[in-house]
């Protein structure tokens, strides 16, 4: 699994950004700002709360991996989401200086096993030009699993929504006001774990595989900042596949670095047909599937008026 470009500094730098991404994390869960700021700190969040995870990955991605690095932060990563999980359910207040805390460091747990699992992922693939169908798959069965309305994502997100709040990493909200004076960190979207680890995937192989890092890391923030503003716009698209301009992205921006035998173009096509059906049907059950309502969502703090619904961006 080891890296061709190996980067000893990769996993300072991914810890560095998830530092610095935990401490404005709780200045959002702490700070009340006036009525006029909200927007602007909305807006800022978004951008910093996309493209930071995006460029701690990509920065963690460079590391020369070893299985038992991988292994090793993947499980130091699920300990502590788990435990301030739990911690947060069983122990600690609905607010608080505390909770803040917790919640924070949950979030950078969430970061640091998307990335160990990403590295086990990537090192399973052996050749650069299986990254194609990957991505290709990817894209379509985020797409079945998103629009098709009894597909368990779709299942999840609208009847049991806390479930996949739980396990999601969250995009801060500013408020003016808070419930009950106290401190908490207010969710404004959520970007579920499978776009953070696939990221990872993608990045580890482009770095092993001397491909087009730099290109796609920008380009991937800018795509993903447009699609968070996409979900949160008032267009009532509240839910859209992630993994769609992930996979394009990456595909896009190294399409040359892809060296395609006969026989691998004809299995690629194959996969991009299976794709497009499964992305088909998924679009085709939600135009013919009449609208329900979501289900309540009792873990998620009341914002204040000004603040918008979360919305969940899988």
């Amino acid at each position: 699994m080891t890296s061709k470009h190996p980067n000893r500094s990769g996993l300072v730098g991914f810890a560095l950004l998830v530092a610095a991404l935990t401490l404005v994390r709780i200045g959002y869960g702490v700070m009340t700002v006036p009525q006029s700021a909200v927007v602007p700190l909305q807006i800022l969040s978004a951008i910093i709360f996309i493209v930071g995870p995006i460029y701690a990955i990509k920065a963690g991605s460079s590391h020369a991996w070893k299985p038992a690095h991988a292994w090793a932060i993947f499980l130091l990563g699920v300990g502590i989401h788990a435990g301030c999980g739990v911690s947060l359910a069983r122990f600690l207040p609905e607010f608080g200086l505390g909770t803040v805390i917790v919640q924070s460091l949950g979030q950078a747990g969430l970061l640091a096993w998307c990335l160990g699992l990403g590295a086990i992922v990537a090192g399973l693939l052996k050749d650069k030009n299986l990254m194609l169908p990957v991505a290709f798959f990817l894209a379509g069965f985020d797409m079945f699993l998103v629009f098709n309305p009894t597909a368990i994502t779709a299942q999840i997100v609208t009847s049991r929504p806390q479930v996949f709040q739980s396990v999601a990493a969250t995009i801060p909200n500013a408020v003016s006001e808070r419930v009950s004076e106290g401190m908490s960190v207010v969710p404004m979207a959520f970007v579920g774990p499978a776009d953070l680890f696939i990221s990872a995937v993608f990045f580890v192989c482009l770095y092993r595989f001397g491909m087009r890092t730099k290109e796609t890391g920008r380009w991937l923030a800018v795509a993903l900042v447009g699609y968070l503003i996409l979900v949160l716009a008032p267009l009532g698209l509240n839910m859209l596949p992630a993994l769609v301009p992930i996979g394009a992205t990456v595909l896009i921006v190294n399409w040359r670095e892809w060296k395609l035998n006969a026989e691998e173009k004809q299995a690629t096509i194959g996969v991009a047909c299976i794709a497009l059906a499964l992305a088909s049907y998924g679009l085709y059950r939600r135009l013919n599937t009449p609208p329900v309502a979501p289900g309540p969502s009792s873990d998620v703090p009341v914002t204040s008026e000004s603040a918008p619904t979360p919305s969940p961006v899988p």
